[in-house]
């Protein structure tokens, strides 16, 4: 064998070599990015569960009070917006079995972790006063949530599931956003600027500290409860 035919073969061999890290790099990055949309769309639904139950215990008097049907529709607009990202995740890459493969297991796990704490907090609620006693009112949302969580474990996720309440008040929620937040994560994630969060305890603890911070909201914003003029709040 000549010297220039087994050079031809080693640079053969490096080139493949070069081109199997760089698929495997691909990969790596592409699961990275799956594993991150799905955990922190599963925070963002589980911020807003605890938030509800601030607000909840906040307006226990009054559970037509608008703050408890802007809550509720924020809930409503996430669902839609989690089941446009699953929605959208699948049809990527449906054609690469790897990566689909590992899409159903990191939505197993998650679903997993929803299912939780959709039924933890339904426990909760049925042995709680304020539901009790607003029975009716607090349903609609729960029936959602549990719809939801069934299009979780059959990973059958369909656009516009989900009907906002009327509210009277002129909406200010601006689902564009959320593709410009999460580009700009996903960057951070790939620079390893950002970790993504995969763990119920810690999923839940952020969700607690979410949860705070909107109880320590509200008695800034109606320390009265029901006297003061209504105000937009934030849940942000």
């Amino acid at each position: 064998m000549s010297k220039t035919h087994q050079s031809g073969i080693q640079r053969n061999g490096i080139g493949f070599q070069n081109q199997q890290q760089i698929y495997q790099q691909s990969q790596i990055q592409q699961q990275s990015e799956i594993r991150y949309y799905v955990y922190q769309d599963l925070q963002n639904i589980i911020n807003l569960i605890y938030s509800r139950n601030a607000v909840l215990e906040h307006f226990q008097n009054y559970p037509n009070h608008p703050m408890v049907t802007l809550i509720n529709n924020k809930i409503l607009l996430q669902l839609n917006l989690s089941n446009t990202i699953h929605f959208c995740l699948q049809q990527e890459n449906q054609k690469n079995r790897n990566l689909s493969n590992f899409l159903i297991q990191q939505r197993m796990n998650a679903n997993r972790i929803l299912k939780n704490v959709i039924d933890s907090n339904k426990q909760q609620k049925n042995q709680s006063l304020i539901y009790q006693n607003n029975q009716k009112q607090m349903n609609s949302l729960e029936n959602e949530l549990q719809k939801y969580k069934y299009f979780y474990e059959s990973q059958n996720f369909q656009l516009n599931q989900f009907q906002l309440q009327e509210t009277g008040l002129a909406a200010k929620f601006d689902e564009s956003v959320f593709p410009k937040i999460f580009d700009q994560q996903i960057n951070q994630l790939n620079n390893g600027q950002l970790q993504d969060i995969t763990s119920e305890k810690d999923i839940i603890k952020r969700a607690e500290l979410q949860q705070q911070k909107v109880i320590n909201n509200l008695y800034q914003r109606y320390p009265n409860k029901f006297t003061q003029k209504f105000q937009t709040l934030l849940f942000g």
